[in-house]
């Protein structure tokens, strides 16, 4: 009998609907799986240019005051290599300048102002040039670590449309196999079948194929085939509600099979983990 209940549900389209459910599942999976790999290689990508983005920024105030006449003036002044080098080429004018006798002359005095000129500039030429190179390292560093996060950001949003499409198409899938089985339900008349073969003739109602499909949902009162339960009652036996089928087919009013069997077992039978209950308790159409 198990392999009779499975095999209608099979045809019916449960089944399909637990695929279904199961194909949405792993591609929402591998999606996940994919962003989190891209969040991870985007970190890691940020971490390893973290050291040369700092760098190239440390050097930008240093640059900047390069720029501006104090900051050379301060950088020459402060520079004692540059300092060193302007004596060393201003005793070598006045040596020069003593053997030709012009010592302290108008001219010796514009020779040293030029040699001072021509150090100081090659001087803060070399300093700019470094803080240049310090800063492009940073700024490529920089815009390294801007494309991780832009192309993660692409790659992340498209793994999160593969998922909404996935849990999209699921839902319809899943929609469309329970529209199939009630269908099936109501148009070849598997009411009948079930009834008799698997509650023992209990008596579900029949009277042709439409009336044999509403038996079948009359006898299965399993809560998971139900939808939009809402409770408008209840008696010695258990709650009373109204409900739809998951595969529609109108409004219903009735119990639930697992509370009927907690006061009535004898009322309910449970095959493959469906439980359907027998006439006495069986669910009856309101709408």
């Amino acid at each position: 009998m198990s392999k009779i209940v499975k095999g209608v549900g099979n045809m019916l389209g449960f089944g399909a609907s637990d695929a279904a459910r199961d194909a949405t599942k792993a591609q929402v999976d591998a999606n996940n799986a994919s962003i989190g790999l891209q969040r991870e290689t985007r970190d890691i990508m940020r971490q390893d240019l973290a050291p040369y983005a700092n760098f190239g920024k440390s050097a930008l105030p240093a640059l900047g005051g390069l720029l501006s006449t104090q900051g050379q003036y301060d950088f020459l002044k402060s520079n004692p290599m540059f300092q060193a080098a302007v004596r060393n080429s201003n005793n070598m004018s006045a040596a020069m300048g003593a053997a030709n006798g012009k010592a302290n002359s108008g001219g010796m005095v514009n020779e040293l102002f030029q040699n001072y000129l021509a150090t100081g500039e090659n001087y803060l030429n070399n300093q700019f040039n470094r803080l240049m190179g310090a800063t492009n390292i940073g700024h490529a560093s920089a815009a390294g670590q801007a494309n991780a996060s832009g192309q993660a950001a692409n790659q992340i949003s498209q793994m999160y449309g593969n998922i909404g499409n996935a849990q999209a198409a699921g839902a319809i899938a899943v929609d469309n196999a329970h529209q199939s089985a009630g269908g099936k339900l109501l148009g070849v008349g598997m009411g009948a079948a079930l009834g008799g073969g698997l509650l023992g003739g209990a008596g579900l109602a029949g009277g042709g194929a439409m009336g044999a499909g509403l038996g079948a949902l009359m006898g299965l009162s399993d809560r998971s085939f139900k939808k939009n339960i809402v409770k408008v009652g209840s008696d010695h036996i258990s709650d009373i509600y109204e409900f739809e089928y998951i595969w529609g087919g109108g409004k219903y009013r009735g119990r639930m099979a697992d509370e009927v069997a907690k006061a009535r077992p004898d009322a309910v039978k449970t095959v493959d983990g469906v439980q359907m209950v027998t006439k006495e308790f069986a669910p009856k159409r309101v709408a």
